[in-house]
């Protein structure tokens, strides 16, 4: 009975290099070794096998493999170099690397042909038991004529698995390397922003989910590190603006706050103070409405915000968007007493 997944396929024999007799060019019988294993039974193989994945195998893992095998078998590699006998199998082996990626990449191929080469998707594949495995099953009419094994405990003994080529050895190494270290980066990056080192956290937390894609916790608190970086790095501008609004240096004062509305845009309080400044220190009212406006838009639940705006509508002679203001403020707060003045005097 034959195995749906990839393990029997995935079988290979590998030729000893020392018995090329000089065809593999100027290639080392270490690379002459993984060159025969990738390309014994190379037409056989299913697309799996090819990139030495299961068959309930995710994209992540089809596209690891995939670069693995590409980064090891890809032409470019042995440029210049004698290769002998192993040109062609190189250039057939990477032709079924990539062939098997694109195939297996591609949800509706991918189903297509589960189905045309085991019957069912890959969701679908049932792992053979031990015994449908190792044991040949005799049909009903021969069973009596059967001879008995030689040694009937050969027949359940199992299988000892080959080791993998040695690429497969040395990607496997590089996987976990690679994650041992976002697993360190990870806990540096907790320890930074426990400190409200934000910054360094969020620097922290990117390598870590740059070194294991999986790792979903590092992303999330990536995003945490670097919302808070910015809520930190916004309020210590915003610090320096009112700082030079105490020196009356309205200029600078502008400049820091910008920085605040630049490094945080989704806080309508960076707005509307700038807004202000620029209403009570510049002849650019325009500009200034445009910044208290755009606080109201970003916030506006904020009846304060609304309120301002409202003002500075009616201060500019624009009394239809100032009724609107001031009806906005009414809703937030019915007992704001200049609301109710202005709504009266204005209608």
């Amino acid at each position: 009975m034959s195995s749906t997944g990839a393990e029997n396929d995935a079988e290979v024999t590998v030729i000893d290099p020392a018995a090329d007799d000089g065809a593999g060019g100027d290639l080392s019988p270490e690379e002459r070794a993984d060159v025969d294993a990738a390309y014994e039974g190379i037409e056989r193989k299913s697309a799996y096998a090819v990139l030495g994945v299961p068959r309930d195998a995710d994209v992540k893992d089809i596209k690891k493999a995939y670069y693995a095998l590409s980064k090891e078998f890809h032409p470019d590699k042995y440029y210049r170099r004698d290769l002998g006998v192993y040109k062609e199998r190189l250039e057939q082996v990477f032709g079924r690397v990539t062939e098997s990626y694109r195939l297996l990449s591609d949800a509706d191929a991918r189903r297509a042909y589960d189905e045309k080469t085991f019957g069912a998707p890959a969701g679908d594949a049932v792992r053979p038991s031990l015994a449908t495995r190792e044991v040949d099953f005799v049909p009903s009419r021969g069973r009596g004529r059967a001879a008995a094994p030689a040694n009937p405990a050969a027949v359940l003994a199992p299988k000892v698995a080959k080791a993998p080529p040695a690429f497969i050895a040395r990607f496997q190494k590089q996987v976990a390397e690679r994650i041992h270290k976002a697993k360190g980066e990870f806990e540096s990056g907790m320890r930074a922003f426990e400190q409200q080192q934000y910054g360094v956290a969020a620097g922290h937390f990117q390598l870590a989910m740059t070194l294991d894609e999986r790792n979903e916790r590092a992303k999330e608190m990536f995003r945490k590190a670097q919302d808070a970086d910015r809520n930190s790095r916004a309020e210590e501008f915003f610090r320096q603006a009112r700082t030079f609004l105490t020196q009356e240096a309205y200029k600078e004062a502008a400049s820091w706050m910008q920085k605040a509305v630049d490094c945080r845009p989704s806080r309508g309080k960076y707005y509307n103070e700038l807004g202000k400044l620029i209403w009570q220190h510049t002849v650019q009212q325009h500009a200034a409405i445009d910044l208290l406006r755009r606080a109201v838009e970003v916030e506006g639940g904020r009846m304060e915000y609304v309120l301002d705006l409202a003002r500075a509508y009616e201060e500019v002679g624009m009394p239809s968007n100032a009724v609107r203001a001031f009806e906005r403020v009414a809703q937030l707060d019915p007992r704001n007493a200049e609301a109710a003045k202005a709504l009266k005097r204005l209608r």
